[in-house]
């Protein structure tokens, strides 16, 4: 699958979907600082779901409608990488048949899809 997480997302994490046969295409790898709309319009030419922490990503899809293969919008309160590894690989499962023309929310306590259409 092809996948583009923000320059915030643990690199933990993104390695966990490379080491599980993903591409990953990693903003703090590749497009360190740039803005939001900029690292959007460049994974969203690859056709790339995002991942991502950052709330302002997520606005730019969910309520300024800018086009985006899919979405995950990760709100998780764990201070530690590990924890929040581990509770993403937890989740996964659930939400990797879900990636394609979606908007995910992953909270602690719950999962939301919405289509982005």
């Amino acid at each position: 699958m092809r996948l583009a997480a923000d320059e915030n997302l643990e690199k933990s994490i993104v390695d966990w979907l490379r080491q599980a046969g993903h591409d990953v295409f990693y903003g703090a790898e590749e497009t360190a600082g740039d803005d939001d709309d900029i690292f959007l319009s460049r994974v969203t030419a690859q056709n790339r779901i995002v991942i991502t922490n950052d709330l302002d990503l997520g606005e730019l899809v969910r309520k300024k409608a800018r086009a985006c293969a899919g979405l995950v919008l990760i709100r998780c309160t764990l201070q530690s990488s590990a924890a929040r590894l581990q509770w993403f690989v937890l989740r996964w499962p659930q939400i990797q048949n879900e990636l394609e023309g979606n908007f995910i929310i992953l909270s602690r306590t719950r999962t939301r899809i919405r289509s982005l259409d």
